[in-house]
């Protein structure tokens, strides 16, 4: 099943980077996908249901051309939607205040402490939508404490990931990307406070990020107890 998925992820980014109009052919995408689908869940019917072992096999064979299809054309519907909302989105210009929730275990360098996080509000004009991005707070006591599923207020300029530009680097655009990250910041010393009690944002985290930042946290209070 993976098979025919991969290429299509492949396709998605290639469209992504050769296309003009990218919601018309995000539209088309759609409806090949729905079609696939469509033509799947009529093949698997009629090959429980036809009478003939011939004819039935026929349409198992079937059953497994519009499987394959299916999954190619969704994993090129899925990566070019991915790769739209990633690279697509235009950050507000200059320092805005952010409401984030670090979804990532923070991780020390000698000059900062990088984390993952989500986006869940915000001030001047920062919209409340949910996206993922990667924050680098400047090391000191306080960022040295920060653990996975802390609620942050922080004042910053986010920015699209973007490359140095040297010959054969490391492609951390695209390593980003894949991640679903669309922005990222530096947070100076005295430039980020936990929430009050008023400003939490508790219950707004999409399902499946929320079990994972529990399950890291968990783990991060199993590790600290054995060592």
């Amino acid at each position: 099943m993976v098979a025919p998925f991969l290429p299509g992820l492949w396709l998605g980014r290639w469209l992504w980077e050769e296309a003009g109009e990218v919601s018309g052919l995000y539209l088309w995408l759609s409806i090949v996908v729905l079609c696939a689908g469509m033509g799947c869940l009529c093949a698997g019917i009629l090959s429980f249901r036809r009478p003939g072992d011939a004819s039935r096999l026929d349409f198992h064979a079937g059953f497994g051309l519009w499987t394959c299809l299916l999954l190619f054309f969704f994993g090129a519907w899925r990566s070019f939607g991915a790769w739209c909302e990633v690279q697509g989105y235009v950050w507000p210009e200059g320092k805005r205040v952010y409401h984030v929730v670090l979804t990532g275990t923070p991780k020390a360098t000698p000059r900062s402490v990088g984390a993952e996080a989500v986006l869940v509000g915000g001030r001047d004009g920062v919209s409340g939508e949910r996206r993922r991005v990667r924050l680098s707070f400047a090391r000191d006591s306080l960022s040295a404490a920060l653990r996975v599923g802390d609620e942050v207020w922080c004042e910053g300029r986010m920015r699209k990931p973007v490359n140095r530009g040297n010959p054969e680097e490391f492609d951390y655009v695209e390593y980003l990307s894949v991640k679903g990250i669309s922005g990222q910041a530096f947070i100076p010393s005295g430039e980020w406070v936990r929430p009050g009690s008023g400003e939490r944002a508790d219950g707004t985290l999409p399902l499946w990020t929320d079990w994972r930042v529990r399950a890291l946290r968990l783990r991060g209070k199993l590790v600290e107890l054995y060592h």
